[in-house]
Formats: structure tokens, C-alpha cells, sequence
């Protein structure tokens, strides 16, 4: 539902690409919070959080998820739910969970396994499905079927 609220502000007004994206910064952000105060660990004392601050690798993972995986991806979706209709764009954006096991694997070194295998080909199968003309694939496969009941014909025909 969100991708079409998106998609038709978008239509409305295609220049707010920015502050469209914001607003959902903003939602992941507190829900983020929220998550984070009702967790079973709850929210990590000031002390606990600051001596994380001050490790610069934290830090750059930290920017990293922020404003790479978060924030600038949803910029390109915003941009993309203004450009294609968001049954398209969902087809797309569902295939996410593969390109993070193949990049996992690829420059962490993680092992896929039958799980990811098996869910990877369920992903596949609806991106796929979602874009087959049924009707289309019918049509053909009545004309085949037609082709081969007359050629068929024509061999018996000539062996008599």
C-alpha cells in the first residue's frame, strides 16, 4: 500500500521527490526508536552508546546504514515509483532478498544454502509469474497444438 501512496504523490507532484523521501526517513527512523525502547533489552544506557560512538568503524557503519541503505535507497524508489507503476516496481523491489544473499556471498563469504536456494526460486517464480501474459502464453500454446495436430494429420496422410 505504501508503494501506491508513493506512486500517486509522486503523480501529483513529481518534484517532492525529497521531501516525500523524508517523511519516510523520518517514519523508519522512530520506528526504529520504538522498536529499539520495546525490545527485550530495551534502550542502551548514554554511557553504552557513546563509547560505540567513538569507534570509528561503528561510526562508518553506522553513516553507511543510515544514509547509503536507508536513506539513499529510498530516494531511488521514490524517483522509481514516479516513473513506473508500483505493481512494476513491487516485482522489483521484492527481489531485494536476493541481491543480499548474493552480495553476502560474494563479499562475505556466506554459504548458500537449500533455504535460500528454495526461497530465492519461490522470489523467481512470483517475479516471473507476475509478468507472463497467461493469455498470451494460451494463444500460443492453442497454435502449437494446432501446428502438430496438422502436421500430424499431413504425415498419416502421406504414409497411406
Amino acid at each position: 500500500y505504501n508503494f501506491y501512496l508513493i506512486e500517486e504523490s509522486m503523480k501529483d507532484n513529481p518534484e517532492q521527490a525529497l521531501p516525500i523521501t523524508t517523511i519516510q526517513v523520518v517514519v523508519c527512523a522512530v520506528m526504529a526508536v520504538v522498536w529499539a525502547a520495546f525490545d527485550a533489552h530495551g534502550v542502551p544506557d548514554l554511557s553504552h552508546l557513546t563509547s560505540h560512538l567513538a569507534d570509528p568503524m561503528f561510526d562508518f557503519a553506522l553513516v553507511w546504514l543510515g544514509l547509503v541503505s536507508t536513506a539513499f535507497i529510498l530516494v531511488l524508489q521514490t524517483f522509481a515509483l514516479g516513473k513506473l507503476p508500483s505493481s512494476e516496481t513491487a516485482v522489483v523491489f521484492s527481489s531485494e532478498p536476493l541481491w543480499g544473499a548474493g552480495f553476502a556471498s560474494l563479499l562475505l563469504g556466506e554459504k548458500i544454502g537449500a533455504n535460500t536456494v528454495f526461497g530465492g526460486s519461490l522470489i523467481i517464480g512470483a517475479c516471473v509469474g507476475r509478468v507472463i501474459d497467461i493469455d498470451r502464453v494460451r494463444r500460443q500454446a492453442k497454435v502449437i497444438r494446432y501446428k502438430a495436430h496438422k502436421t500430424l494429420k499431413e504425415t498419416l496422410t502421406l504414409e497411406r
